[in-house]
């Protein structure tokens, strides 16, 4: 599965591969970030 979608590409420029990068807990806990700040930013908003 090659990573084709432009914001994917735009964020992750080096992952062409994502099962071959071994994705796993480091995007889980990227995503859960990113998932918190959008949360926390639209009850602050």
């Amino acid at each position: 599965m090659k990573c084709t979608d432009p914001l994917c590409e735009l964020c992750f420029p080096d992952v062409r591969e994502p099962e071959e990068m071994g994705w796993g807990w480091p995007y889980l806990i990227l995503l859960g970030i990113f998932v918190l700040f959008v949360i926390l930013w639209m009850v602050g908003a």
